[in-house]
């Protein structure tokens, strides 16, 4: 009986690993990512902070790399992040772990969670912004171009030119 579910098991882990669902998990310093090697900028609780008073415009993904959700997004992510790849240093794309970074100060509740945060948002927890605001995690590239687009107006709109 033992040798059955163990067979069974290692041909589960073989199928799953067969249709693309196995994680890239050298990432520097023994981090998983979904996102090695493309134009997703990787964060880290040690890099986050190039979120704030930044002159980007920041698209950015919590996710948890072993999240079913999460691992289906992320092709659609990474081509939306090539496709766009133009548009830096104004727009850029990212992505941070919850399974092994600190999302709790995000205020995450579920993954994954698409959220934007406008150019020169300072780092003040008090402030709404600093937890960026969410889109809603959908495979449809004009809905994210149009969001980044209104995005970029409305953060004009308050004196921040991130064409400059």
């Amino acid at each position: 009986m033992k040798a059955v579910i163990l067979s069974i098991f290692w041909m589960l882990l073989i199928k799953v690993d067969g249709r693309g669902l196995s994680v890239d998990n050298s990432l520097s310093n023994g981090f998983i990512s979904l996102y090695k090697n493309t134009e997703v900028v990787e964060l880290l609780d040690s890099n986050i902070s190039q979120l704030y008073n930044s002159d980007t415009l920041w698209v950015v993904q919590f996710y948890s790399h072993w999240c079913g959700h999460c691992q289906r997004f992320a092709p659609f992510y990474k081509d939306l992040a090539q496709s766009t790849s133009a548009w830096s240093p104004v727009v850029k794309f990212a992505a941070l772990n919850c399974a092994d970074q600190s999302c709790d100060k995000y205020q995450i509740q579920g993954t994954p969670t698409i959220r934007i945060f406008h150019p020169k948002t300072i780092a003040n927890k008090f402030d709404s912004a600093f937890y960026g605001f969410n889109l809603p995690v959908k495979n449809d590239k004009e809905y994210f171009l149009e969001a980044i687009l209104y995005n970029l107006d409305v953060a004009t709109g308050k004196g921040v030119n991130p064409l400059v």
